[in-house]
């Protein structure tokens, strides 16, 4: 049922590429992931296969550009270049002949890094010869600031260092100055759009907000919460769109499972 829905929101207008957020992909117990940021390698692998059907996987490149060579397209990016990403993820992708784009935190390169001290599941970030590696076998290394720090919340001075920072990281690992950048927390304000202009970014991107111009592109987060369907509906290109609808905040929540399950049952009657 969901490969029909995917054909139906496809036919139905969606954006050109949606660009999915993932985090890390490895065994993790639910209550030692309170930010829902592990994916299982099984459930990684059937979305994977699942886009592979039903969606042309198409470069970040591609996503910015517009020029993916097929639609429905879906861009992968994986946020803080955690190692269960090269252990888990990239074989997959390389299975499926998928790209993919890895957004690092310079400062937490081949430590442990995780948002508190609450979960006990690995949170090693790629060291340099990981980084290389994963480069090797056909990820993209692009910045996720220097010291993951809140780019909402910060000066334009403070911002600019940071990229500044990370840049200089990145292009000494890679061999490669870094043309894209996912803001940390995935919030930004308009003095750190101009920052990442200004440091020579081509593009910049949120989480889970509708694309506002190059430096707020919007990006889909993908948790373990999200079942096959709510994932269907998530790299549909309709998924911003929805959440973000002028519908009241009161309304929404009875309203939402309502639309879900008309699009499910169309869905049942294209297959």
């Amino acid at each position: 049922m969901t490969e029909g829905l995917m054909r139906l929101l496809s036919r139905g207008g969606g954006m050109n590429t949606t660009i999915l957020t993932y985090h890390a992909v490895d065994s993790c117990p639910r209550n030692s992931d309170p930010h829902n940021l592990f994916v299982s390698p099984h459930t990684f692998e059937r979305q994977i296969a699942y886009l592979s059907r039903t969606a042309c996987i198409t470069s970040l490149e591609a996503a910015v550009t517009g020029t993916a060579r097929a639609h429905p397209a879906v861009a992968i990016t994986f946020d803080d270049a955690y190692s269960n990403i090269l252990q888990h993820a990239v074989p997959v992708l390389e299975r499926y002949g998928a790209p993919a784009t890895i957004f690092l935190a310079t400062a937490a390169i081949g430590a442990s890094f995780q948002w508190d001290g609450v979960s006990t599941c690995d949170h090693s970030v790629m060291n340099e010869d990981e980084l290389e590696e994963a480069m090797g076998r056909g990820m993209s290394i692009e910045s996720h600031g220097h010291g993951h720090i809140d780019m909402s919340k910060a000066t334009y001075e403070a911002v600019v260092d940071d990229l500044i920072a990370s840049k200089e990281a990145i292009t000494s690992i890679t061999g490669l100055r870094p043309r894209y950048l996912a803001y940390p927390w995935g919030r930004h304000t308009e003095a750190a759009r101009r920052a990442a202009a200004d440091t020579g970014f081509q593009a910049a991107f949120g989480v889970d907000a509708p694309t506002a111009g190059r430096f707020a592109l919007g990006r889909v987060l993908v948790t373990p919460l999200d079942g096959q369907t709510v994932f269907a509906v998530k790299a549909s290109g309709f998924y911003l769109a929805l959440r973000w609808s002028r519908l009241p905040r009161a309304v929404y929540p009875v309203v939402a499972p309502l639309v879900r399950a008309a699009i499910e049952r169309r869905a049942a009657r294209v297959r």
